[in-house]
């Protein structure tokens, strides 16, 4: 369960959802996520 911008839950199981919804200040955190967006927008898959 994460928040939004305006304080509201968010309930997901998919990985990629959850990533969107998180700011990652951590500069190795950053790094992942942004290689996982990528993967995401390459290959599309739906993998979790």
């Amino acid at each position: 369960m994460t928040t939004d911008g305006r304080r509201k839950a968010k309930i997901s199981n998919v990985g990629a959802s959850i990533l969107k919804l998180l700011d990652a200040i951590h500069l190795t955190a950053k790094t992942l996520f942004d290689m996982a967006r990528s993967q995401d927008a390459e290959v599309g898959d739906g993998t979790t």
